[in-house]
């Protein structure tokens, strides 16, 4: 899915390289290029290694779990916290891009622009914080959450599109 999500903002700044946006559009999709691999890698940790640990701690019916397991899990939770956060960057900086080129009306790039960043802050927060700002912080690290903003602009790019308008 991060490749993907990659891929599609590398269509999208190729696009904006010629128009007032290029600028935004660039830091946009370094945050991107930044935040591909370390997706990629967490989400091998979690997907992959750290089910199949537990696998093989209960077949080997070990008391407790290994002394290093918890400080791994925990640098893979602040892996996962800067992912999300480049995304949210990254995002924000195409809203501001598009707004730029004018391919979007303001208000819908402010709107990206404000949840962006509010998720951006809510993410960055540390985990440790009274509720309800722990949940939050849970909710918007997710791997699947920082993804649906590039979902909403580029199904809003297609239907422009669609409507035979040019981009």
């Amino acid at each position: 899915m991060g490749v993907l999500i990659a891929s599609g903002y590398a269509v999208l700044r190729e696009q904006l390289k010629n128009t007032p946006g290029n600028f935004y559009a660039s830091l946009g999709f370094t945050a991107i290029l930044i935040a591909t691999p370390m997706f990629l890698i967490d989400m091998s940790f979690w997907g992959f290694y750290l089910t199949k640990l537990n696998q093989m701690i209960v077949a080997s019916r070990i008391a407790s779990i290994p002394e290093w397991l918890p400080p791994l899990r925990n640098q893979f939770f602040y892996i996962n916290m800067m992912v999300a956060a480049l995304v949210y960057l990254g995002t924000a900086g195409f809203a501001l891009a598009l707004k730029r080129a004018s391919w979007f009306k303001p208000g819908a790039c402010r709107v990206y622009l404000m949840v962006s960043m509010s998720f951006f802050v809510l993410d960055v927060l540390p985990p440790t914080l009274p509720e309800p700002f722990s949940t939050l912080n849970f909710i918007v690290s997710i791997p699947a959450v920082p993804f649906m903003l590039p979902y909403f602009i580029g199904i809003n790019l297609l239907k422009k599109i669609g409507n035979g308008l040019s981009v």
